[in-house]
């Protein structure tokens, strides 16, 4: 489960921001010397991110639902009518509003925020959730990133499918899970 902050203590996966722990978890500091002593037993650390949805509270989606069109935000996300909520979700929850990693800036903030926990925080690796339904070229960049900034580090698809085509290229996935 995805350890970052939101208001659902059962699943987390209605993300309000991505850089800070849910409370329940402990601080950053916590954290830190968890990966510490992970580390000195040669254990190693994959997070769950979470980059084809967000949560209500995520403030680029709360400033793209305040300021409709005027916000710098409003193309990170999926406005229209498929959904009655008036913006496209994952499993059809409006707590979870989609993501549209097709958008530059959008891309970038989640290729900063999966460069920020590999770097500064030293995890090992990322579990990416529910990964068909993520433009693949994001993916791609995400790969790029990861192995700049860790080459060891692993990126594992969560794919409920045949996952061939995530894995024989090379510039997509290390490893997939159902």
């Amino acid at each position: 489960s995805p350890i970052y902050d939101s208001p659902n203590d059962d699943m987390g996966y209605d993300i309000r921001n991505y850089r800070k722990i849910m409370k329940e978890f402990g601080t950053m500091a916590d954290f830190n010397r968890l990966l510490d002593e992970l580390h000195k037993n040669g254990m190693r650390i994959v997070l769950d991110g979470v980059f084809n949805h967000s949560g209500l509270g995520f403030a680029p989606f709360v400033y793209a639902r305040e300021k409709g069109t005027q916000s710098a935000f409003y193309d990170w996300f999926f406005f229209d009518d498929v959904e009655q909520c008036g913006y496209r979700t994952f499993g059809h929850e409006a707590y979870m509003p989609k993501l549209n990693l097709r958008n530059r800036d959008c891309a970038a903030y989640f290729l900063k925020v999966g460069e920020y926990w590999l770097t500064q925080c030293g995890i090992d690796g990322w579990r990416l959730d529910v990964s068909p339904e993520v433009w693949p070229d994001f993916w791609r960049q995400y790969h790029t990133m990861m192995k700049h900034a860790n080459p060891d580090s692993l990126m594992i698809a969560e794919c409920w499918d045949d996952s061939r085509e995530w894995l024989t290229q090379g510039d997509m996935f290390d490893s997939t899970m159902h």
